[in-house]
């Protein structure tokens, strides 16, 4: 009973250290950037689907370069882990409520792209306040990532600060260039702050170390 409780322990233990490289907090704090950067190329003419389109480019380059550092940088110095079925349904699940909350936040935005002429502006806000804090909070108990669920009440709170910021004191965009260029900015910050730790912790086995270890394997 003790064995099982450590190996449990322990496979808890490897599965947050798949994450703890930061790679994945850089991409998502990337990802966060168009809300930021969008609203000021829809002013440009883009208009509200193109001008965040347009940056689906440099998120697929931002996310091979993670995938690149994962397999060259990060696989090295953890090595291959199999994971139990529980474990990898988690990744499943994780992929399906993403996709569902993707689409909703989709006709959300399709929805709401209007009202102007309505009474019920905080609609919008309070609707993407929502999924993010609910997208994220998913994030983090399916991936056991407490630092997600504070990414989720970062960015919930960014809506309505930059709706404040809209409101009292002129900023365009409903403030969103603001907030969410500082949260973005936190997540990537946090991201390269535990990438840079993780390669401290972790430093790459040397080719003397391997072939040595293929040698007493050998015996």
């Amino acid at each position: 009973m003790v064995a099982n409780i450590n190996l449990k322990e322990l496979e808890r233990k490897a599965f947050r250290s798949v994450f703890q490289d930061g790679l994945w907090d850089i991409f998502v704090g990337f990802l966060f950037t168009q809300f930021a950067v969008a609203p000021f190329l829809s002013e440009q003419g883009l208009g509200d689907f193109w001008s965040s389109a347009v940056l689906f480019p440099v998120y697929m380059i931002v996310l091979a370069c993670v995938m690149l550092l994962k397999k060259y940088v990060v696989a090295p110095r953890l090595g291959m882990v199999q994971f139990s079925k529980k474990r990898k349904s988690k990744f499943k699940w994780l992929i399906l409520m993403t996709n569902i909350i993707l689409v909703v936040g989709i006709i959300a935005a399709v929805f709401f792209v209007d009202l102007s002429n309505l009474n019920i502006k905080w609609l919008f806000p309070a609707t993407l306040s929502l999924i993010l804090l609910i997208g994220f909070s998913v994030t983090a108990y399916l991936l056991d990532l407490t630092r997600f669920y504070i990414y989720g009440a970062m960015n919930c709170l960014a809506v309505v600060f930059g709706e404040l910021l809209y409101q009292f004191a002129g900023a365009v965009h409903h403030g969103f260039p603001i907030a969410f260029g500082v949260t973005s900015s936190v997540m990537i910050i946090v991201g390269i702050i535990l990438l840079v730790n993780f390669l401290r912790k972790y430093p790459k086995p040397s080719e003397d170390f391997n072939v040595e270890g293929v040698r007493n394997g050998s015996r």
